[in-house]
């Protein structure tokens, strides 16, 4: 259980927090606050560590139970009874939240500060790869051929 007055959040922690309790997707969370999902993971971490919470859903439920009620809906909302937390929206190809024991998808070389380079140089490796390939299928076929044409 959460203490009574659990310590303060910082501004990031309570925007992380509050998209979450949105169920607003890690990747969609990086994005929009121009951090990696690294970044938003730490910061669940923390969170996780205030609210002395396990997983996603625990922190959530936990946050729900002592935030303040907010006098005024939003707007098209409702706001006499609070949503029970599902768990994150699902995109095509996204695994949704890690949860503890889960291993990342993408490598940590892929975030931070050179993330997009490291992006590249893989990128360009897989295009040499794939160009080496063909090069190599179109010389064996040329020299079967060869061989085939001097046969008959």
């Amino acid at each position: 259980m959460p203490s009574a007055d659990p310590r303060p959040l910082t501004d990031r922690q309570r925007d992380v927090i509050e998209r979450i309790d949105r169920r607003v997707p890690i990747k969609v969370i990086a994005q929009e606050m121009g951090v990696s999902e690294t970044r938003i993971n730490q910061h669940i971490r923390a969170l996780k560590d205030v609210y002395e919470a396990g997983s996603l859903n625990e922190l959530v439920e936990k946050y729900r139970a002592t935030k303040p009620k907010s006098t005024e809906p939003r707007s098209g909302e409702n706001n006499s009874e609070p949503k029970p937390f599902i768990g994150p929206v699902q995109f095509p190809g996204q695994m949704g939240f890690p949860g503890a024991g889960e291993h990342k998808v993408s490598l940590g070389v892929f975030d931070g500060r050179y993330g997009v380079l490291a992006r590249l140089a893989a990128v360009v490796a897989i295009a040499f790869g794939v160009l080496l390939a063909v090069i190599l299928a179109l010389t064996a076929a040329q020299a079967l051929s060869d061989v085939m044409d001097v046969s008959v």
